[in-house]
């Protein structure tokens, strides 16, 4: 991976991975997942990266979601 990405989350759940990229990259912010898991016994992470420069606005994001989330149930 390039230079000044950094990681804002972390899942276990590849489906919510996938959910936030596509939550941030249709608001411009361009965001790779990396995927550690075993793909034998599913264990370990996935882990969500954006460029330092939309660090800010990619966690003001994936907090904005995951609130959203708290307040349906």
């Amino acid at each position: 991976m390039e230079k000044n990405w950094l990681k804002v989350a972390t899942y276990t759940d590849a489906l919510i991975g996938e959910l936030n990229k596509q939550l941030l990259e249709e608001q411009g912010i361009a965001a790779v997942l990396i995927n550690k898991q075993d793909s034998s016994f599913i264990v370990g992470r996935i882990e969500l990266f954006v460029h330092q420069d939309n660090e800010s606005a990619a966690l003001a994001l994936l907090t904005a979601e995951e609130t959203k989330g708290e307040d349906e149930n």
